[in-house]
């Protein structure tokens, strides 16, 4: 096909594409090269199947009638225009009343092929059928709640719905061809149009995000989708959808400054524990060591009281240094996750947890009845501080009897964990307050403590993915339940 040829057929596809009237053009030789939207309708075949094809078998029946004559007087030059009797078949089998011009195209050498347009004779079929499936598109689309637009094939935007017009504040006019990119914001504009020919050079869809200046004034965030439009396989265009984000934008920009603020408070609290937990051991070190020096060297002129004195201060500075390891890590596991998380064996904690308890125990004379527990993955200082809040709220809220306690785990879809007491109990309808920070059923005259443990004991449960919860009566003890996750088919 010569060069001459498709510039021919670019200029019709530019003019003719969304025309009412239906045309076709050929070459020299009788081959149809173009067909718009319109001959597609009437003939039943599209662009792409009739391109190369032979004219007469495209338009059956042609060349016995009277338009054979017409075609070829208008290749050879006789006729610089003809009319006559639209020579196609429709879809429906049926030769419609249509009326058929034709004329030559010419080239620098001479005719270098023909054009034929064919327009309804009696009634404007197509002309109807156009006009009304493009009322229809611009009905729907001015009544879309979101911003709509359509280019060409020539990537120059041609249409803008109401919906758009009213949010920017311009006119269709303004905005056709590249006037829309006039609203684009300057640090957006050249990633904006950048997206934009690139996925129209691949005809694939795409999704930016860009701020487009509003009729106040102000530039809003917009999530603009486009994707490729084909009538009979052949690229017309791109259209696209448009959606204000800015609201959802702006929390994202919130939050993002809020993950910020929290990571910066949280090294901040890093640093803090850090400090502080020297600044508590320093002094508790001397204790230890002093206590410790104060056995050796003058421990054969102790008497018994003295030397069991002794060592309650050298056992109860290293519990204390103890506690203060495990808030250090408690933190430590709160801002990182699991990552300190391993398999861990509750009988051994229970039993360490029980040595550590070894003065009150012997003190209050409290029983223990312990059942088998599992492995469970969590973190090892943790759970023992968690069982030694337990026993020790269990052992301490005793009344006037030895202490009862039993503990024992059941396994369902998690490990169900229960420490149960004898003790003096309390009204059921005040358990969910006593996990909050510093909250006592007791006064500090009746009972000791500084209202930390229980909600120290809910922070380390969900850390660990389980619940808490109680079950008491005032005079009858109290049940603890919590549970822990449960890993492979057994953890005992």
């Amino acid at each position: 096909m010569s060069a001459e040829l498709e510039q021919a057929i670019a200029f019709m596809q530019r003019v003719f594409e969304r025309d009412v009237d239906a045309v076709a053009a050929f070459d020299v030789d009788l081959r149809v090269v173009y067909l718009n939207s319109a001959m597609e309708l009437l003939s039943g075949v599209t662009h792409r199947e009739a391109r190369g094809m032979p004219l007469f078998q495209v338009f059956p029946g042609a060349d016995e009638g009277p338009e054979s004559s017409l075609i070829r007087g208008t290749l050879e030059g006789r006729y610089s225009t003809s009319r006559g009797t639209f020579f196609g078949v429709a879809i429906e089998q049926r030769r419609p009343d249509f009326e058929s011009h034709f004329a030559p195209l010419s080239g620098v050498g001479g005719i270098i092929g023909g054009v034929g347009v064919a327009r309804s004779h009696n009634q404007p079929v197509i002309r109807g059928q156009r006009l009304q499936a493009d009322e229809r598109f611009r009905t729907m689309a001015n009544s879309a709640p979101v911003l709509l637009w359509m280019s060409g094939a020539d990537a120059m935007c041609d249409f803008f719905n109401q919906t758009w017009l009213d949010f920017t504040g311009r006119s269709m006019r303004q905005e056709v061809g590249y006037g829309w990119a006039e609203g684009v914001h300057p640090e957006d504009f050249q990633v904006c149009i950048d997206t934009y020919m690139e996925a129209f050079k691949r005809r694939r869809r795409f999704d930016m995000v860009y701020r487009l200046r509003h009729k106040s004034g102000e530039y809003r965030w917009i999530l603009d989708t486009g994707s490729p439009r084909f009538e009979s396989d052949e690229f017309m265009g791109y259209i696209g959808s448009c959606v204000d984000i800015t609201d959802r934008k702006n929390a994202e920009d919130r939050l993002n400054d809020t993950i910020e603020r929290l990571r910066i408070t949280n090294a901040q609290m890093e640093q803090f524990l850090y400090a502080a937990s020297h600044d508590l051991r320093e002094p508790l070190r001397m204790i230890a060591s002093y206590s410790a020096l104060l056995a050796d060297r003058y421990g054969p002129s102790l008497d018994d009281r003295a030397k069991r004195y002794t060592e309650y201060m050298v056992e109860g500075a290293t519990r204390m240094r103890d506690l203060i390891n495990g808030l250090l890590d408690f933190a430590m596991v709160k801002q990182r996750g699991g990552e300190s998380f391993e398999m861990v064996d509750c009988n051994r904690i229970l039993g360490r947890v029980i040595d550590n308890l070894a003065a009150l125990v012997a003190e209050s004379g409290a029983e223990f009845d312990v059942q088998p527990l599992p492995r469970v993955l969590g973190h090892h200082v943790l759970l023992t501080q968690l069982f030694q809040n337990l026993l020790h709220n269990s052992i301490k809220f005793r009344g006037d009897r030895h202490p009862r306690v039993g503990v024992r785990a059941e396994r369902d879809r998690d490990w169900r964990f229960t420490v149960t007491d004898n003790g003096i109990g309390f009204d059921v309808t005040q358990a969910q307050e006593l996990f909050v920070m510093f909250k006592r059923y007791h006064s500090r005259k009746e009972r000791a403590g500084n209202g930390i443990g229980l909600a120290m004991c809910k922070e380390i449960v969900q850390i660990h993915g389980g619940r808490i919860w109680l079950k008491s009566e005032p005079g009858l003890g109290t049940t603890v339940t919590f549970t822990l996750p449960a890993i492979g088919a057994t953890d005992e």
